[in-house]
């Protein structure tokens, strides 16, 4: 019993733990969100028509009607969704970027004027409101001129502005510029110091950083976006290593068209023009380590020569001159002796071989000391 007790207890503890390494709370994903209390920034030419009110904290936008059918719900929260790519969003997002209030009024007139829209007198708030809006329900709601219980509403400069803006081209979204960096590469300089390079291309709002911060004796140079940075000798460690990492921020501001939808789908979906700072950022490190070692090639006692070894990999580099030739003070050595050459052979005499010349001579020789020995025993 006491043993099925304790094989009970063990797998109930087991299973608690089981649960409470699976089980992790959640952490919310914050998203912006946009309120609805009432209220108008400015009116049509109709009751219907108007220039909503919308406010995040103390911030307060202005928006269009995107959803002519569904009236909107006093009050109502929304959330900021970016226009797409398609034909309708495209259009519209084309129309806020030109259009009053995201442009100023005389901006706005001005720029119909260049496009040939003949106005009958001065363009007013309202007539710019009736046809913005008016543009913008032709494609939300898929609505012409002619679609409307009471068309009159567009007579005169707000039927020019709706006829002009539902004209022109759509525009696609605005991408923030693209952040590149290379990786740096590094050199030891005739005069010892340490040059580092790289480039990076970026829009004009970026701005490079590095950490830990550059000293004050370093050289820098930027020139079209190939960046040399010179390290003095004097600051290049005989055994240590210089490290930092090199950022590349950009923080541009952008407009973007954006839809403001209600979940709960109760409410008109709004659109209006919002600015993004969207922060990109990318890094590149460089890192290079040098170490001094003994070099007893050329020098007695050794000499120290300092190796460096980078990351990436790179041919390490001997910041050593290079020792000037040995010279030796020795005699010169005796030319070696002459060597004899051997006697040229006898010439021959009478036609007769030298070798019979030879045995001849040899017999008279001996002939004549044989008589002087006779003659030597020979009284006379």
């Amino acid at each position: 019993m006491k043993k099925n007790l304790k094989k009970s207890f063990v797998i109930i503890l087991a299973v608690m733990l089981i649960f409470s390494l699976t089980v992790a709370p959640i952490a919310a994903t914050e998203v912006d969100t946009y309120t609805y209390n009432g209220g108008y920034v400015g009116t049509g030419e109709k009751e219907h028509v108007a220039l909503f009110k919308i406010t995040k904290g103390s911030e307060e936008f202005k928006a269009y009607c995107a959803d002519r059918e569904n009236p909107i719900q006093n009050p109502t929260t929304y959330t900021a969704v970016e226009l797409g790519g398609n034909t309708s969003d495209s259009a519209i997002r084309a129309m806020l970027f030109q259009s009053y209030p995201y442009i100023n009024l005389s901006e706005f007139q001005q720029n119909t004027s260049e496009a040939g829209v003949k106005l009958t007198d001065p363009l007013t708030e309202s007539q710019a409101i009736t046809g913005i809006q008016y543009a913008i329900w032709h494609y939300t709601n898929n609505h012409n001129e002619n679609d409307w219980g009471n068309p009159s509403e567009l007579w005169g400069n707000a039927h020019e502005v709706y006829l002009y803006l539902i004209g022109l081209d759509g525009w696609d979204a605005e991408e923030p510029g693209s952040l590149k960096i290379s990786d740096p590469t590094s050199a030891i300089k005739d005069n010892g110091d340490l040059e580092i390079t790289f480039t990076y291309e970026s829009p004009e709002t970026a701005e490079l950083t590095y950490s830990p911060e550059q000293s004050e004796t370093w050289s820098v140079t930027d020139v079209d976006g190939t960046v040399a940075i010179t390290i003095p000798a004097s600051e290049v460690p005989a055994n240590g290593a210089i490290s930092f990492d090199i950022t590349l921020n950009d923080n541009q501001s952008i407009n973007e068209a954006y839809y403001f939808v209600n979940s709960e789908e109760t409410s008109q979906k709004l659109v209006s023009m919002l600015t993004k700072a969207p922060l990109q950022s990318v890094t590149a490190s460089f890192f290079r380590e040098f170490r001094t070692v003994a070099d007893t090639r050329h020098t007695n006692p050794p000499k120290t020569i300092v190796v460096a070894d980078e990351t990436p990999a790179a041919p390490a580099v001997i910041r050593v001159e290079t020792p000037p030739a040995i010279v030796l003070d020795v005699p010169p050595i005796p030319a070696a002796p002459a060597v004899l050459a051997e006697p040229a052979a006898l010439p021959r005499t009478g036609g007769l071989d030298a070798l019979f010349l030879y045995g001849l001579g040899a017999l008279l020789a001996g002939g004549g000391l044989l008589l002087r020995r006779w003659n030597g025993q020979t009284k006379l």
